[in-house]
């Protein structure tokens, strides 16, 4: 099937020889009338020792670092100020006295992933950093990589009070090969809360769908450009810039979400049609789901080497796990379960301590896996697994010690307590 348009605001270069291709989810089924369910992973670009932006435990912001307020926290507020961005359908102020009806963008944004990657050269941005994320390109051929750096300015002078962002696409040697990503900055430096950022986010994956700037199209490029979106003179608001003397007039003012302008929510009929065709085109692989309920989505990690009291599972950036199911197998020498432990968590999930249901022996591995269930009844759920080891010497853990109100855990032996609501 040929590919619909995919617009970049810088000129695409030739894809990487050390960059193979990944796996194409196939495209079966009929063309989606619903919520197009857009898969993206997110990317925080930090310091080789772990310094800057948001990292897996906390907001790493020196002023003051809150543990509540991480990486995988801040990714899924960003989904849903995302999606309640393409929720919004706004009448378009340009041109002035449009009679067009708002048309229902039918976009959603789930969160796919969510890594951290330690680079000096790579956590800044700007122009010699932009292919250097290519090598942190995860399931390419099916999900959006959203690269989250810190920005260029920093240490140079007062920190800008705005965000940017730069989409750009790699194209290997066939169609069915191309990846999209894109990366921002701001949310960290600038301290931008998760829907303020959005606005950014969205305007990027608007390139990536097949949009122009309706105010600067590149020269000689004729897709992605609408009538019903016509050219501005690119006003952030009124009187903004001052420079502009064109934005002192309101009826020059734009909401577009592919502008630059202060409330960039609205997006033209003929704006949804192009993101639309491509998404049932060319770009149905980057769709993880055709429906109006939001697909689950969480991260699992935990230390690799644990005591056997004590052991946090951090669920952390869930979203629409409404409930969960728990299982926890310790583990032979070649994989096989040797006993198992099953069940289900009527709430949200989140960080649990998984000694409060079994007790864990020393010198033991063991794997817990969570599948996240929505309420809404066609979500898609997901699964994810961890393995872990109850060392007791590395880390070094205090002796062991009764502590009664678990469930023991012998050789063959599966238990499945009553779940509570």
């Amino acid at each position: 099937m040929a590919a619909g348009p995919v617009v970049s605001t810088t000129p695409p270069r030739p894809a990487d020889p050390g960059t193979p291709p990944q796996a194409i989810v196939p495209i079966t089924g009929p063309l989606c009338a619903s919520i197009q369910n857009v898969r993206v992973n997110i990317h925080y670009m930090l310091t080789t020792n772990g310094g800057g932006n948001f990292s897996e435990t906390s907001d790493n912001y020196p002023a003051s670092i809150s543990t509540t307020l991480n990486g995988y926290t801040y990714a899924a507020a960003l989904m849903s100020g995302c999606n309640d961005h393409w929720d919004l359908n706004p009448p378009l102020l340009l041109p002035p006295g449009s009679s067009l009806t708002p048309v229902p963008k039918r976009i959603h944004l789930t969160l796919n992933g969510v890594y951290f990657h330690r680079n000096d050269a790579a956590r800044t941005y700007g122009s010699s950093t932009i292919w250097s994320l290519r090598r942190y390109l995860v399931d390419s051929a099916n999900t959006i990589n959203i690269f989250m750096q810190e920005s260029a300015l920093l240490g140079t002078g007062p920190a800008p009070t705005f965000n940017g962002g730069e989409a750009t696409q790699i194209s290997y040697s066939t169609i069915n090969d191309r990846s999209l990503w894109t990366r921002v900055w701001g949310g960290w430096s600038n301290r931008m809360q998760p829907w303020q950022m959005a606005a950014t986010v969205n305007h990027e994956v608007g390139h990536l769908l097949g949009l122009n700037h309706p105010h600067m199209p590149v020269p000689g490029w004729t897709t992605g450009i609408c009538a019903d979106a016509p050219a501005n003179p690119n006003c952030w608001g009124l009187n903004s810039p001052a420079a502009n003397p064109l934005c002192a007039n309101p009826a020059n003012l734009s909401n577009n979400m592919m502008d630059y302008n202060a409330v960039n929510y609205g997006v033209s009929p003929c704006q949804v049609g192009i993101m639309q065709t491509n998404l049932n085109t060319g770009l149905r692989r980057f769709v993880a789901s055709c429906d109006p309920c939001v697909p689950v989505s969480f991260s699992l990690r935990m230390p690799a080497s644990t005591c056997t009291t004590n052991i946090w599972l951090d669920g952390s950036g869930a979203i629409a796990a409404h409930w969960f199911d728990l299982t926890i197998e310790r583990l032979g020498s070649k994989g096989v379960a040797l006993s198992t432990f099953t069940t289900r968590v009527w709430r949200g999930l989140g960080r649990e301590q998984l000694d409060t249901y079994v007790v864990f022996q020393p010198n033991a591995r063991y794997r817990a896996t969570v599948t996240g269930l929505s309420a809404c009844s066609t979500a898609l759920p997901a699964t994810r697994s961890v393995t872990f080891m109850t060392d007791q010497n590395n880390p070094p853990c205090p002796p062991i010690s009764s502590t009664g109100g678990r469930t023991a855990l012998s050789d063959g032996t599966a238990t499945s307590p009553t779940p509570t609501r």
